[in-house]
């Protein structure tokens, strides 16, 4: 230290604390359960979570599916990370985890008795649901017939975006005509080729691949669907309730309602 920092030192006193350098100074890391990649972070805070307040009426799921990316991301800090790029289940396995390192393990939900009416209050410790993860040797070829199979691909966030957004182009569709169309576009996002006898088929665009699954057999369509449920992976967020009042028993899957606040 030069004599003119020395005294200007001696003139300023001693120097203020400042606790700002010990705010959310901690880091973590989750290794995803489908692409194996592990994700670096810092906790979620209550001024980030503020910024979800202004999406509590909010009716669209893909506006809060986009804000829950916006809140993620914020705290994410592994360098390059995409959220478009991982799949959904390892998208919800890293917001499990960043929740369980932000508020703790424990998390608590009201659960309504659909036979009874009782309302109970329950509790789980999010570290010991079951994880499971993606083999690396899974067959990804579905075949339809003698004639026809396909490849496909577990789905990305940003299939599911791009699903989404052309789902939202059809107008005057049914709450039911949704669904079908959003799960529709979904799986034809996650082709990745179509093999027919004259060879494998790698260049078909988004309207080629629905057309294909829209007009193959419905038993056919059930084959890609079933992949899907077949080998699915991740954090199973199911738990196993018995109704304090009438007994009965059922597995339910955990509402996220208020998973952060």
């Amino acid at each position: 230290m030069s004599e003119e920092e020395k005294v200007k030192e001696e003139v300023a006193g001693p120097k203020k604390p400042d606790f700002r350098n010990y705010l959310n100074i901690y880091e973590f890391d989750a290794t995803l359960p489908g692409k194996k990649l592990i994700v670096k972070f810092k906790p979620i805070t209550t001024g980030q979570l503020k910024r979800l307040l202004v999406y509590e009426n909010e009716t669209d799921p893909m506006a809060i599916e986009n804000a829950l990316d916006e809140l993620m991301m914020t705290s994410i800090i592994t360098e390059g990370f995409n959220i478009d790029d991982i799949y959904l289940q390892d998208r919800f396995a890293l917001l499990v985890e960043m929740r369980r390192k932000s508020k703790g393990d424990q998390y608590k939900f009201q659960y309504n008795c659909a036979e009874c009416g009782s309302q109970t209050m329950q509790y789980i410790d999010l570290s010991k649901l079951k994880v499971t993860e993606l083999p690396e040797d899974i067959d990804n070829v579905v075949k339809i017939d003698d004639n026809v199979s396909v490849k496909v691909g577990h789905t990305t966030r940003k299939a599911q975006k791009e699903a989404y957004a052309l789902m939202k182009k059809k107008k005057g569709l049914s709450e039911m005509q949704k669904s079908t169309e959003m799960s529709i576009y979904t799986h034809a996002y996650n082709i990745e080729s179509i093999t027919v006898p004259e060879g494998e088929i790698k260049d078909s665009n988004i309207e080629e691949k629905k057309y294909f699954l829209e007009n193959i057999p419905s038993q056919g369509y059930e084959k890609v669907r079933d992949w899907f449920k077949d080998n699915d992976f991740g954090v199973d967020f199911k738990f196993d309730i018995e109704c304090s009042g009438c007994k009965k028993k059922e597995t339910v899957d955990i509402p996220v309602d208020d998973f952060f606040f």
